[in-house]
């Protein structure tokens, strides 16, 4: 779902230089390297929250505050743009600086644009907390919505397409990426669990798609390890 499509459904209002700042993180992510972290990454998150907005009974929808989510939905994953790790030095090191890179990014076109200091403030929080390194709580409502539609777009079966794509088991670059996307997902990924999300539809949601990309993930797993790009 493209943000033009979300704004019109669900008749949101946004500032026009709101509008402008979410486009320009579109655009950053629509000439990302990494396939991972693409525009579809956010389309998937718009799909994700337009779902939420729908099914969740417990979520007024009158007190998210649209301009702070939709801008964080669009930057928080900015800084990822220009990196592809491809072992797991790299890896952890990106892991752990998405959320103050991509908030920083965010602060440089916030202040070109002179957004209100209020809303940059929100949405760096936003951004920085919706990182998988945490260790206090999150506090604000746009701040967990976009934690739970960005966990759950890991576990969308979409992004396993990019590894599988391009002759994956005879590509070196794709091989490293197997095994790295392997080690992310025996270390971090298996680790999520319903109890992490904060509304009762992404709990229901995770443990749907959760099923279904174990099934996907283990096929891939054993094809990597007939061509022995990994071992079992």
């Amino acid at each position: 779902m493209t943000l033009d499509e979300f704004i019109v459904k669900n008749k949101i209002n946004l500032s026009g230089k709101v509008i402008h700042v979410c486009e320009a993180g579109i655009e950053i992510m629509r000439h990302s390297i990494n396939p991972l972290y693409d525009e579809r990454h956010i389309f998937g998150i718009l799909a994700n929250l337009d779902r939420l907005l729908e099914e969740e009974k417990n979520l007024d929808k009158s007190k998210i505050n649209f301009e702070v989510l939709l801008l964080a939905i669009c930057w928080h994953d900015v800084w990822r743009t220009k990196r592809f790790p491809l072992n797991i030095i790299s890896f952890i090191f990106n892991h752990s600086h998405e959320g103050t890179g991509s908030m920083s990014m965010f602060s440089q076109i916030a202040a070109v644009f002179d957004l209100d200091k209020r809303l940059i403030r929100s949405v760096r929080y936003a951004i920085r907390k919706h990182s998988g390194l945490q260790f206090k709580r999150l506090t604000t409502l746009e701040a967990k919505i976009l934690k739970d539609m960005d966990s759950l777009e890991e576990w969308s079966l979409s992004r396993l397409k990019p590894i599988v794509d391009g002759n994956v088991f005879f590509n070196v670059m794709n091989s490293k990426a197997i095994r790295l996307a392997k080690f992310y997902f025996d270390n971090f990924m298996v680790r999520d669990s319903a109890k992490s999300f904060h509304f009762e539809w992404s709990k229901a949601e995770f443990t749907k798609r959760k099923e279904a990309y174990l099934v996907e993930a283990r096929k891939l797993v054993e094809e990597a390890v007939k061509f022995k790009i990994i071992k079992k």
